[in-house]
């Protein structure tokens, strides 16, 4: 969790890091995400993880919270392929 990522550019905070399958999972609420401003800065950001080499997966506070199973589901699978 909050795994500080040195790149190009400077560096990014990711909220979930896992390395070997190079996966980044973040959690937007609306409180700090819902802006227009935060939105440009999200999709700026992804794009410079995507260029590094990192898959990016965007989850909601509310699938955190309403939908866990749904979630760890996904996540799981896209921790094995």
């Amino acid at each position: 969790m909050n795994v500080p990522l040195d790149l190009e550019g400077g560096e990014i905070i990711a909220d979930f890091l896992w390395r070997a399958p190079r996966l980044i999972v973040e959690t937007d609420g609306r409180q700090f995400h819902g802006t227009a401003i935060a939105f440009e800065n999200d999709r700026r950001r992804d794009q410079r993880l995507v260029l590094a080499g990192w898959r990016v997966i965007r989850c909601t506070w509310r699938q955190v919270v309403d939908e866990p199973n749904e979630l760890v589901g996904t996540l799981r699978a896209l921790l094995h392929s």
